[in-house]
């Protein structure tokens, strides 16, 4: 095994993976995307899914801001 560079990006855990890839296959315009943040592996998925909206033409808005 080798040492990870300081400051390299860590490799996406199967788990993160997982979560990122649920959100991308229901994301359409005003999904309601639900996250535990108590959970690791859901903060370690948070940069993928504002990729996958960002793919999608979309953004993150509070549920004030969707209900509006």
């Amino acid at each position: 095994a080798r040492r990870r560079r300081a400051g390299a990006p860590r490799a996406a855990s199967c788990r993160q993976l997982l979560i990122v890839g649920r959100v991308d296959r229901t994301l359409h315009p005003g999904a309601v995307v639900s996250l535990h943040f108590g959970h690791a592996g859901t903060v370690a998925a948070l940069p993928g899914i504002l990729d996958a909206l960002d793919r999608h033409g979309l953004v993150a808005v509070t549920a004030g801001e969707l209900l509006a």
